[in-house]
């Protein structure tokens, strides 16, 4: 995978979700393989970003922290990976919940009144 310019490449320790992807990003069936390998390549920088753990340092991150806060729309293909991957955590996260509550039995479980 090329470089993307201006922004860290994780290499030596790739990002990996396995709270909310367990199998793996290309696996999950919510990416393409090209966002697959930008989120795993680059996602612990772009996390680090995104929660404020580090500055932006150059032009690209600084625009990526905008489209984060909502300040402006994505245009680059690392701002469109990323607003896709909050997407489907958003999306996995309420389907965990829902099924999580579907299967517990109300007529069992204990009231405070």
């Amino acid at each position: 995978m090329e470089t993307l310019v201006g922004l860290n490449k994780t290499e030596f320790f790739p990002y990996y979700d396995d709270m909310h992807f367990p199998y793996g990003f290309a696996r999950s069936g919510y990416f393409t393989k090209r966002q697959a390998e930008i989120l795993t390549s680059y996602g612990r920088h772009l996390r680090e970003l995104w929660t404020e753990e580090v500055l932006p340092k150059n032009k690209v991150e600084k625009s990526f922290v905008k489209v984060c806060q909502g300040k402006a729309a994505a245009e680059s293909e690392i701002e469109k990976t990323w607003l896709a991957y909050l997407g489907a955590v958003k999306q996995v996260t309420s389907t965990m919940y829902t099924s999580y509550w579907h299967d517990v039995d109300d007529s069992t479980t204990e009231h405070i009144d």
